[in-house]
């Protein structure tokens, strides 16, 4: 009686074949990938922070005009002294009507009225709006009366350095949202080589 031939291979992926087996270097490799974008995403992070910041700070600083502070003026009247082109900005306490008043130039020169900017401080516990602004004609002692209102005199502020700020902020808001997506994707890429490993 003849046994039956013996066929010594078996089919792949049978019973008792080992699990497939990763090659060393492709597990490198995609450990290699999660720490390159872990770094690029710090970067992005990193220089987001840093652009968005230069911008914002070179908006604050020209927003105003350094020749002028902000003054709480109770009454409703004061002198400036201001040069021709310089511009001031009034604001009233939020929430009441908004105040009359007039400014006169040296020599009863009327300076130029300017579009009220939206924009608010805060200033002696109160939040002070901005309603009108007044541009210096001639340079000068100006008066500045708002009868029996109190208000808060301040720097015309620049539309462009505003812009500034707003796209300063946008960029590090934006930047920082990229750069933390891709370093998070680098760190889970990374783990995950890590664990088969």
């Amino acid at each position: 009686m003849t046994s039956p031939p013996f066929n010594a291979a078996q089919p792949a992926g049978g019973a008792g074949s080992p699990p497939p087996v990763t090659s060393p270097s492709a597990r490198r490799g995609g450990g290699r990938a999660g720490k390159r974008l872990m770094i690029v995403g710090g970067v992005i992070i990193v220089l987001s922070l840093l652009v968005g910041g230069i911008i914002f700070a070179i908006g604050a600083v020209r927003t105003s005009d350094p020749g002028i502070e902000f003054e709480l003026i109770d009454g409703g009247g004061t002198t400036l002294t201001l040069e021709e082109g310089q511009a001031v900005q009034l604001y009233h306490p939020e929430g009441s009507a908004v105040p009359s008043c007039t400014v006169t130039g040296p020599e009863g020169a009327q300076p130029e009225l300017l579009d009220a900017q939206s924009g608010s401080v805060d200033m002696d516990s109160l939040t002070w709006v901005a309603f009108e602004g007044h541009r210096a004609t001639a340079a000068g002692e100006h008066e500045i009366s708002c009868p029996g209102e109190s208000i808060v005199i301040g720097p015309q502020m620049a539309l462009g350095a505003i812009f500034g700020m707003v796209g300063g902020m946008l960029a590090v808001i934006s930047g920082g949202f990229v750069g933390f997506v891709v370093l998070l994707v680098g760190l889970v890429l990374w783990l995950v080589q890590r664990n088969r490993a």
